[in-house]
């Protein structure tokens, strides 16, 4: 190579070199508004392999996820199914999801239901046509613990809340799966994901759940399973689920599948980003 051929490729790597810098603190300075991010380098093999897979080269920081789903939910001391539809919306820059839905009890009652966590507490909100109320639990140590737990199983829906060092912490439990320990005020939860090779999330476990057994909490677990990925926005997420509850006596029950649908991601950069925000009841 001529010196004036050497003398433009180096001029012209040292101008990519440039660029990729400015892009890099261009996006770091995003994400930063989208939380504290842990540097990914840092996290246990599975998890990195993971990251690699679900949030694709050139992705914009995400602010959140939102979809629409529907399926089917078998309630706690229940075994009729029912039918399920509604929409949710998933954080990335925090511990927070809105879970709003119509269950079908019968051909005279529809229970609207609303799940909600965030800052430390959780919530449950149901009503009977939208008009009497079901339950209304709030601030309760045991739903704390549940709903965030269920964040932290959702968060596969918002990839990039997986690195918000402010409140979760991964330990490799396995030689394909590791352990989060999610931390938001006084509220803290653990789920065990575990990856195939290519990096997708094909199980998540918990014991951090309760559920209302005849208006009392009792402690059960969770079993999840997930699969139809798709690329949205640059983000890798599954569009169906299958998710076993482990009853208090050992047993277990299917209780919820389903799938994801219109999925639409919110980034920091949005002017505005909306979110899943429908009537409150």
């Amino acid at each position: 190579m001529s010196p004036a051929a050497q003398d433009v490729a180096l001029r012209t790597f040292r101008f990519v070199l440039l660029a990729l810098v400015l892009l890099a603190a261009g996006f770091a300075k995003k994400a930063a508004l989208a939380g504290d991010l842990a540097d990914p380098s840092a996290l246990p093999e599975p998890v990195r392999r993971y990251l690699a897979f679900a949030i694709r080269d050139g992705a914009r920081p995400l602010k959140e996820m939102r979809m629409k789903l529907e399926g089917k939910v078998i309630l706690p001391g229940q075994t009729e199914a029912l039918e399920v539809a509604g929409e949710q919306r998933v954080s990335a820059d925090r511990p927070a999801f809105d879970w709003v839905v119509k269950a079908k009890v019968n051909a005279l009652i529809t229970a609207h239901i609303r799940d909600q966590y965030e800052h430390g507490t959780g919530s449950i909100l149901s009503k009977a046509n939208g008009l009497v109320t079901l339950i209304n639990d709030r601030d309760i140590a045991e739903l704390n613990r549940t709903q965030q737990a269920r964040w932290s199983g959702l968060a596969i829906m918002a990839p990039s809340a997986f690195l918000l060092k402010d409140h979760v912490t991964w330990r490799q439990s396995g030689p394909d799966s590791a352990e989060a320990l999610v931390r938001d005020g006084k509220t803290e939860s653990r789920h065990v994901f575990t990856f195939d090779g290519a990096g997708r999330l094909v199980r998540s476990e918990s014991s951090d759940r309760w559920e209302r057994y005849d208006g009392v909490y009792k402690q059960t677990g969770s079993i999840m399973e997930r699969d139809g990925w798709q690329d949205v926005g640059g983000y890798m997420v599954p569009t169906r689920f299958r998710i076993t509850r482990i009853e208090p006596d050992g047993s277990r029950t299917v209780f919820w599948q389903g799938r994801f649908f219109e999925l639409a991601p919110g980034y920091v950069d949005d002017e505005a980003t909306s979110g899943v925000q429908p009537k409150r009841e």
